[in-house]
């Protein structure tokens, strides 16, 4: 990527679990629900470049860039909220903002110092440090509510795709942090081997999109994001 080209940033939530994947270097996809959906009928839809049309003037030409998916004759297309490859991703997780100066991240209750912090909180001041596995602060903080200065994980886009979540194989639900052994799942509860990798994603897509009306059974057409973590 040129010097000169401005990288693109936007924010990205994770469950705590997740985060602890992605810093063990074990999940390095993500799905998310495409919104809005196609229709039922779409066909093949195609991931790139697409020119939606503006109206100027009263007459409709080409729009400028927008990276998304489309279908093959051109009556549905969507743009990709998460980027293109190149872009960047930066993670929101639940964080505690502590003693005017110390931020503390829940997943693995690591813990930094910033400088400045009442006044934005730019500067890192001192190295990543872990408190007690079991610490609690005052109040935990909801991931939507990070600002970008306290943000830990920058990822990297290197892939970004359309498939139905059913489609999802084996291995990419391994990289989805799906934690195996053999290629059969680990539970993290009882740490016993139980069902292959396929059948665990199927369940925590479940507890976070079957309530929103995008489960497993409902098939939803997903954005399927493949990243490195840049910081």
């Amino acid at each position: 990527m040129s010097d000169n080209v401005a990288i693109r940033e936007r924010p990205i939530l994770f469950s705590g679990p997740m985060v602890r994947a992605i810093l063990e270097g074990r999940k390095t996809q993500t799905r998310r629900v495409i919104v809005p959906q196609p229709w039922e009928d779409v066909g093949t839809l195609r991931v790139g470049v697409y020119h939606p049309e503006i109206v100027v003037r009263g007459e409709y030409e080409p729009g400028p860039d927008e990276f998304g998916a489309w279908s093959e004759g051109g009556e549905f297309a969507v743009r990709c909220r998460y980027g293109a490859p190149g872009d960047r991703l930066w993670v929101r997780e639940a964080h505690a903002l502590e003693f005017g100066e110390r931020v503390v991240y829940r997943a693995d209750r690591a813990a930094r110092h910033f400088q400045d912090f009442a006044f934005g909180g730019l500067a890192l001041h001192g190295e990543r440090f872990w408190l007690d596995s079991g610490y609690e602060p005052g109040r935990w903080r909801p991931s939507i509510h990070m600002p970008r200065w306290a943000s830990r994980l920058t990822l990297e886009l290197t892939d970004v795709r359309v498939e139905r979540v059913q489609e999802i194989s084996e291995d990419d639900a391994i990289a989805e942090g799906i934690e195996v052994v053999n290629r059969l799942v680990v539970r993290p509860d009882t740490r016993t081997i139980e069902q292959s990798p396929r059948i665990a994603f199927r369940g925590r897509w479940d507890s976070t999109n079957a309530k929103r009306g995008y489960g497993w059974d409902a098939n939803p057409w997903v954005w399927c994001l493949a990243f490195t973590v840049v910081q």
